[in-house]
């Protein structure tokens, strides 16, 4: 079987996926087991792909033949990446519906931080669109992080948030996949993360839209990735890491509690200085339970434990983990609080 022949069984195979993943499993899959029931794609097309001595097709961005290849661009715009100190970045979840007070009055006090993201539908649930928000942030003399989905837009519809953002003055964005979504509502998925990075680093960057047309301007944007260290097998996961990375400035992990996996995770890559560890204090056994059953979040027992005993063990897990993200080089934390201004600077005034 030739490589051509290799990469086209992948992307056929890749059909069956759910999100039409094409570049690798999303971070939701756990042990070979799909967030939407079954078992997940990637894993067989890793098996045979490895077995077969051609791992090596998933070194390519597979699906940008469709939009033609542009040249690569490594420009980067100013970015909260460029502080020398650890960087610590957090995010806000804008409202479901217009009232934006609580977004008001987390930014009137936050401190101590680089950069905030602003999340786009979490678990695929309807908020504010990041766009107004990102100009509150702005206002405070903070970087935005503009997150986009694949899962809600088609790339019509990514390109024109993209361009209405970078006339704002945004220049981080995070891209995603999604989590999958039944729920009144029908998931998009033109394109993947891996894909979308690509394409705004080829195709924005030298003035084109995805389809190589000519735009009015050439946009320097800094492109953010996710990983996750969690991921059961972590093999494919990394491949992909790795992949993304040649277009990303920098990147963020899924929520990390185990020092171990951290240190594993650690070991198997060498992008340290563009990745900030995802930090989320679990404040009571409860919470854990429910964090459990969000794909991709991995709890461990020993602290579940803890947390029966001590709701405290959650800070002080949060609190380790960033110390040892910073022991172990990373860049620095990204801290999910849910908007809660003590806990941020509970974990933030020390580092």
């Amino acid at each position: 079987m030739t490589m051509d022949s290799a990469e086209k069984d992948v992307l056929e195979l890749s059909l069956r996926c759910p999100k039409k993943m094409k570049n690798g499993p999303c971070g939701s899959s756990f042990d070979g087991r799909c967030e939407v029931g079954g078992f997940c794609v990637w894993k067989e097309i890793y098996g045979r792909l490895k077995e077969e001595g051609k791992l090596s097709v998933l070194d390519n961005v597979l699906g940008a033949e469709k939009f033609g290849y542009s040249p690569y661009s490594d420009k980067k715009a100013e970015s909260f990446m460029d502080s020398k100190r650890f960087v610590i970045t957090t995010e806000i979840e804008p409202p479901k519906g217009a009232d934006l007070s609580k977004v008001k009055r987390f930014l009137g006090n936050v401190k101590g931080v680089s950069a905030i993201n602003v999340v786009d539908n979490p678990l695929g649930e309807p908020v504010m669109g990041p766009f107004l928000p990102s100009l509150y942030i702005m206002k405070h003399n903070i970087k935005p992080i503009y997150q986009i989905t694949c899962r809600d837009n088609n790339i019509a519809a990514i390109q024109s948030d993209i361009f209405a953002a970078y006339a704002s003055g945004v220049r981080d964005i995070l891209v995603l996949t999604g989590d999958y979504v039944t729920k009144n509502s029908k998931p998009v998925f033109d394109v993947d993360s891996t894909l979308l990075a690509y394409l705004i680093k080829t195709k924005l960057a030298n003035g084109l839209d995805f389809c190589g047309r000519k735009i009015d301007t050439k946009m320097t944007i800094n492109i953010g990735v996710a990983v996750n260290p969690n991921a059961v097998p972590c093999d494919a996961e990394m491949i992909k890491f790795r992949k993304k990375m040649q277009f990303a400035d920098f990147a963020q992990t899924q929520a990390v509690f185990d020092p171990n996996m951290l240190d594993e995770f650690s070991r198997q890559m060498n992008f340290h200085e563009r990745v900030l560890v995802g930090i989320l204090p679990i404040m009571s056994y409860k919470m854990a339970e429910a964090m459990s059953k969000v794909p991709g979040v991995t709890i461990p027992e020993d602290l579940k434990k803890e947390l029966k005993r001590d709701k405290g063990a959650g800070i002080r897990r949060a609190k380790e983990m960033i110390l040892h993200a910073k022991e172990l080089g990373f860049r620095g934390a990204h801290i999910m609080t849910f908007m809660d201004n003590k806990v941020l600077l509970e974990l933030t005034k020390k580092v």
